[in-house]
């Protein structure tokens, strides 16, 4: 049965779980273990290749045979057998060449099972924009699908897998809630969720919700989560409208923080008209999805001195110039929009003017001008866009994209001119009715 050299290697090759047999140069079998005996039908030394198989499984077998006999190096490649999938390692040993065969057919569907599911996974998480990731508190390691790279705008190669990055990119504003909800899920074992905004690696702000648990994985502590961008959803007309009245609530209170705690006189009047206007956008915003805003004149000469009577206190308390230059208007339209627009045009004056701010009209225009830092040309077809975060700026992102919608309402567009690091002038035109 067995080449008196090779009867030696028989105990051996049985120990094998998997099938062993040997070919001479001219294709007969020198040498197989129990394992072949069941994979090849009337198998026994001297029996060719051409006894044993026909068709594809003959031709492939041959084939790679003759390439591992020329070549006289080791060579893997895979055959399939009834049906069946085997990894195959020939390896020559002096004249005759060894195979042996592993059968590979189950690990090999579910080698294919997870690919398919991961790739699934992967189209789940570019529909949604979601990502996944998992913290090994034992061993303080993070792991990162594809999702979370692509949230943040990031390629792999600059992941520290030792270190949570993610607080590298959130908002300044939210980092505190952020900590705190990591503190409750790690120290206090309760699960989390909230929203935060972060900043992709090229500096595009998104609002995104994550949820996070503790979890048992292969016996080890971990923590797992998801972040999922939900900046378009809060896009929707619903949630800009409070995202907006947010923004506008704030300015007011703002506004009436610089009032009472700044000023040394008596300002008893402004800060309850600051509390009106706050109380009325409120009350507008309940009123606006029943009844329409009627359209009025509006005379720019009364209307505009009150803001900037407003505004100059504000200013005064920055150390800024508050000047306005104001020439007979009349504006048909929503008052509310206009208010809204200049409002949101001088708080953020306010906050980049340098030393002075220009309010002033003509006859179918109404500017605001700073001093400030300006607005790179890179920017300045961006700022009007919802949620946009420029360089300079730490806030929603929300403010100009108010102007711009409130400016459409009125039949008016919103032009910009800057020069960085010396002004920045926001110019309301109207139409001619």
């Amino acid at each position: 049965m067995l080449k008196p050299e090779l009867s030696a290697t028989n105990f051996i090759a049985d120990l094998f779980d998997g099938v062993v047999i040997a070919f001479s140069k001219n294709g007969q079998v020198v040498f197989y273990n129990h394992m072949a005996e069941y994979l090849f039908d009337g198998l026994s030394v001297y029996k060719t290749l051409d006894d044993l198989l026909s068709g594809d499984e003959l031709s492939v077998l041959r084939h790679n045979l003759n390439i591992a006999f020329f070549q006289q190096q080791p060579m893997d490649f895979y055959w399939m057998h009834k049906e069946r999938l085997y990894l195959v390692a020939a390896r020559q040993f002096v004249a005759d060449v060894f195979l042996c065969l592993r059968d590979i057919t189950e690990i090999r569907a579910q080698s294919d099972l997870l690919r398919t599911c991961s790739r699934r996974f992967n189209q789940i998480e570019q529909l949604s924009q979601i990502g996944y990731w998992e913290l090994n508190i034992t061993h303080k390691t993070f792991y990162w699908s594809d999702g979370m790279y692509n949230l943040f705008n990031l390629s792999k190669q600059n992941k520290n897998y030792h270190h949570n990055i993610i607080r590298h990119f959130i908002h300044p504003d939210d980092i505190d809630f952020y900590r705190q909800s990591l503190r409750k899920l790690l120290i206090h074992n309760q699960a989390i969720s909230g929203n935060i905004r972060i900043f992709t690696d090229n500096n595009v702000m998104k609002i995104c919700h994550f949820s996070a648990a503790k979890i048992m994985i292969d016996g080890e502590e971990s923590a797992c989560g998801i972040m999922q961008n939900i900046t378009d959803y809060c896009r929707t007309d619903e949630l800009k409208s409070l995202t907006e009245l947010a923004h506008s609530v704030k300015q007011q209170i703002q506004a009436i923080k610089l009032f009472s705690d700044s000023l040394p006189f008596d300002t008893g009047s402004q800060i309850r008209n600051h509390i009106d206007i706050t109380a009325d956008l409120l009350d507008q915003a309940v009123k606006k999805s029943r009844e329409d805003n009627s359209e009025q004149y509006i005379d720019v000469e009364v209307f505009l001195p009150e803001i900037c009577r407003e505004f100059g206190a504000i200013a005064q308390v920055k150390g800024l110039k508050l000047i306005c230059r104001i020439s007979p208007m009349l504006i048909r339209g929503d008052k509310r929009l206009l208010e809204l627009i200049l409002r949101n045009l001088l708080d953020n004056a306010g906050k980049f003017s340098k030393s002075k701010i220009i309010v002033a009209n003509s006859s179918n225009s109404i500017w605001v001008a700073d001093d400030g830092c300006g607005i790179p040309a890179s920017e300045q077809s961006k700022i009007f866009s919802c949620y946009y975060h420029g360089k300079n700026s730490c806030g929603w992102g929300v403010g100009l994209a108010m102007v711009c919608n409130a400016a459409k309402q009125l039949g008016a567009e919103i032009a910009l001119k800057s020069r960085p690091n010396h002004y920045s002038i926001f110019r309301l035109i109207f139409s001619k009715k």
